[in-house]
């Protein structure tokens, strides 16, 4: 069954361009025209955001995430859409908060302390003999090999799955619809799918950010599809600074164009990155390291600047092993969000 919310969105905001410290206005709401039951899946899927301490979609909670501010970063604003969404339809709404023993109490006054215990032992035995489609949903994600698989993680199993999630009808990419149909059990193409590319085409989809980080280029634009480059990014673009940076340290001598040269400088970088002719060659992933590098501009500056035997040293777009040593000494270990 194809859903009714498209996998792809042109965000209104670009956070990377200056002179925007206005407040953000709202992405494209790709729910706008979504069904109620593909809206009401996406929300199941994501319902700690809007649980409280019970376990119970609540009216309040829905609200809260409702109220906060764009910030630029896809999976958080597409969850504030999507709050927005649900109150913008009232029958959707009193779907999903009813039947929590809070809302029940709140419509009805107070109930009686019997009639209340009563009551709680019922929906509990109900619960128990006849598990919500949000439980089983929820026990069969806990079963996932690959529900809390880092986005590296996914990216790499992804690659190695490829060709088994792909999308026939636009080869050479994997689609929200090819990830469904293989989610579903049977492939676009009718084969079947094995139980480890089932559990990996939910995983992703259950990972909404993971699927438009890995469709996102660097210009914050999407197209729908992933691609094998698309994945093969991941890694680097979830790469702590640490790991950066020692990457780009152990291959000092491949970037440095003589063989005692003290410093690597940006032109050689952007040579090893593919953005400037070069007769040298590099392996791939001191080309993506490069890349990622480059792209990451305040870790370049401040690498750039470094220090020097007097403290910060000079802006020169070039830096040494020194430079190196003590941009590795404060740098975070932590894997940056893919978003």
């Amino acid at each position: 069954m194809t859903s009714s919310i498209p996998s792809a969105y042109s965000p209104a905001f670009n956070p990377n361009v200056a002179g925007q410290n206005a407040p953000l206005p709202p992405p494209v709401n790709i729910y706008a025209n979504a069904t109620d039951d593909d809206t009401k899946a996406v929300l199941e899927n994501n319902r700690d955001m809007f649980e409280d301490s019970n376990g119970n979609i609540t009216q309040a909670k829905i609200r809260e995430v409702a109220n906060r501010p764009f910030t630029g970063k896809t999976a958080d604003d597409q969850m504030t859409l999507l709050a927005l969404e649900v109150l913008r339809r009232p029958a959707l709404n009193r779907t999903l908060v009813s039947g929590n023993n809070d809302q029940d109490g709140q419509a009805g006054g107070v109930k009686q302390n019997n009639e209340s215990a009563q009551s709680s032992k019922s929906l509990t035995r109900h619960k128990l003999e006849n598990p919500s489609s949000s439980d089983k949903a929820r026990a069969a994600e806990k079963d996932n090999p690959y529900a809390n698989n880092s986005a590296a993680d996914l990216a790499g199993y992804a690659m190695a799955n490829f060709s088994s999630l792909e999308d026939p009808d636009d080869k050479g990419h994997i689609t929200d619809r090819s990830l469904r149909a293989v989610a579903s059990g049977t492939r676009l193409d009718g084969t079947k799918a094995t139980p480890a590319e089932i559990n990996l085409a939910k995983a992703i989809l259950n990972s909404p950010g993971f699927f438009m980080g890995a469709d996102m280029d660097k210009n914050g634009t999407f197209d729908g599809k992933i691609s094998r480059q698309d994945l093969g990014e991941v890694k680097y673009r979830t790469m702590s600074d640490y790991d950066l940076l020692m990457g780009i340290k152990d291959d000092f001598r491949q970037y440095t164009a003589g063989a005692n040269d003290r410093f690597i400088n940006f032109n050689e970088l952007e040579e090893a990155a593919g953005l400037r002719e070069t007769t040298r060659t590099f392996t791939p992933e001191a080309k993506a390291r490069a890349n990622e590098f480059l792209s990451r501009h305040g870790l370049r500056r401040e690498t750039d600047i470094g220090i020097g035997d007097n403290g910060p040293g000079a802006e020169d777009r070039r830096f040494d092993m020194e430079n190196l040593d003590h941009m590795l000494a404060k740098a975070s270990k932590s894997p940056r969000p893919l978003s």
